[in-house]
């Protein structure tokens, strides 16, 4: 018995609670060096698993800040394990060929299983490689929530390649998604914090905040959106035209003409009488075939205009003043 040496060796690596149930791994280790191993995980690491097989969390995560936008959304900064959130989706800090070998993407195919890496490489091979700011979305395998959203994140180039424009993109991107899909709740990791953008903190905060969606002080909500403007269903459509409301002019009054039919142009003529609509003044017209109640038809100057006219009243205040 005195011959027996008992020593632990505390390892951190990714995934090492896998070991647990894989004793064909420990066995040939164990008869090379004539020893026994003992996995001891740490007691707020441990994972559960349910009937189903899914993992669940055993522990809530630390909840360092929290912070609620204007919006309304409520944005917490935790300490935790990714994989184990109970959320509607988590997100991964993914490369442009989806390959999951290291850091976060293989913490989450470790836990959550392969069929995560087979269906991001099926849905990689069948559209080109993945560019910095874009995403794919998978089935979550073992993981409780219901998608993993991948998203890569740019590489630290100095600074000088918008690298943290690229970052507030792809959150964006990210958040939009999980909005299509339905999904409230998202657990997102410090994309890009080890190998680029050094600030992932405060972007986050940043495009959760103008993630589309502003309320006033009046409490009416303004939300950005890309969507084809002649296909809304809204009460008001506002169409920007020039001073003679030709719709055939302008990319706005093109796409609004093409959906709502020749009935818009004529209505537009008949108000007009030949004459001109004043820079920044508007007229309204039925909708013809746009889904809404009314269109306002909006005069806005060219650029060129606009900068002759500021030109115009900064020389006259400059004037004013020097009188």
């Amino acid at each position: 018995m005195q011959k027996i040496i008992e020593k632990s060796h505390p390892v951190s690596r990714t995934g090492i609670h896998a070991l647990h149930d894989d004793q064909a791994f420990l066995d040939p280790i164990q008869q090379r060096h004539k020893c026994y191993i003992k996995i001891i995980e740490k007691e707020h690491s441990r994972k559960r698993r349910t009937p189903t097989g899914v993992i669940g969390p055993s522990t809530h995560p630390s909840v360092l800040q929290e912070y609620k936008t204007p919006s309304g959304q409520t944005l917490q900064v935790c300490l935790g394990d990714l994989t184990l959130e109970n959320v509607d989706a988590i997100v991964n800090a993914a490369n442009s060929k989806m390959n999951h070998e290291g850091g976060v993407a293989l913490a989450i195919v470790e836990a959550g299983g392969d069929a995560i890496q087979d269906e991001s490489y099926d849905i990689n091979n069948k559209r080109r490689e993945l560019t910095s700011g874009e995403l794919i979305v998978t089935e979550s395998g073992r993981l409780h929530c219901k998608k993993i959203i991948h998203v890569v994140g740019p590489r630290w180039s100095g600074g000088n390649n918008q690298e943290m424009e690229i970052l507030y993109d792809a959150i964006t991107n990210v958040l939009q998604e999980a909005e299509k899909l339905g999904l409230a709740t998202i657990a997102i990791p410090a994309i890009s914090s080890a190998r680029t953008v050094r600030t992932p903190a405060p972007i986050l905060v940043a495009a959760t905040a103008d993630s589309g969606k502003i309320r006033t002080a009046e409490g009416k909500t303004i939300q950005l959106k890309k969507a084809n403007l002649a296909k809304e269903k809204v009460d008001v459509i506002v169409n920007t035209a020039g001073s003679k409301l030709d719709l055939q002019q302008g990319g706005v009054s093109k796409a609004i003409l093409a959906v709502a039919g020749k009935d818009l142009q004529q209505e537009c003529d008949r108000k007009l009488q030949g004459g001109n609509v004043d820079n920044w003044s508007f007229i309204t017209t039925g909708p013809a075939k746009l889904q809404c109640r009314t269109v306002y038809h909006l005069v806005c100057p060219s650029y060129d205009e606009s900068i002759k006219d500021a030109n115009e009243k900064v020389k006259s205040e400059k004037n004013r003043y020097l009188l």
